[in-house]
């Protein structure tokens, strides 16, 4: 596991929506006025962004919306809407096991071979955080990240639970 440290959440999804190709749907960026760190390596909160931010803008509709939010304690929520067509609640407890996919079509013109999600999955539950999906107000997916934080305490650093 690569070494951790406080990585800013909110610039490093506007870093990964700076990644995205051009011509998808537009993405909205919500961010509070104040510094949600997360503990992470920042090469793994690049693959968690590239992936959720990747995934949302392939199904949505018209519009895709990221949420960053601080969380008591320290650490961040990480919400990435789209108004797609959603995942089906009966497929949602599977969608971060390694090669399923809600579809049977495998390719990588079609999505991919069901692995992204399941390493976003791996790296924020090695990192003491979890990873869920329901739906979005916007009517498709909602993905819902709950990244550990850090907090600073009589000088020295250590890793808090984001709840």
């Amino acid at each position: 596991m690569p070494a951790a440290g406080p990585v800013d959440l909110a610039l490093a999804a506007q870093s990964a929506i700076g990644r995205l190709a051009p011509d998808g749907p537009p993405v909205r960026l919500r961010v509070p006025t104040v510094s949600c760190a997360v503990w992470a390596a920042p090469a793994e909160l690049d693959l968690v962004l590239d992936n959720l931010l990747r995934n949302a803008v392939r199904y949505a509709r018209a519009l895709v919306t990221v949420f960053v939010l601080p969380t008591p304690g320290g650490g961040a929520r990480l919400l990435v809407d789209d108004d797609g067509h959603g995942v089906p609640e009966a497929h949602r407890a599977r969608v971060f096991d390694r090669f399923y996919r809600v579809h049977d079509d495998r390719g990588r013109a079609t999505g991919g071979f069901g692995l992204g999600l399941a390493l976003v999955a791996e790296v924020v539950r090695r990192r003491g955080g979890a990873v869920s999906v329901t739906e979005s107000p916007d009517g498709g997916a909602r993905f819902d990240v709950r990244w550990p934080g850090h907090s600073i305490g009589e000088g020295r650093l250590r890793a808090g639970f984001v709840g």
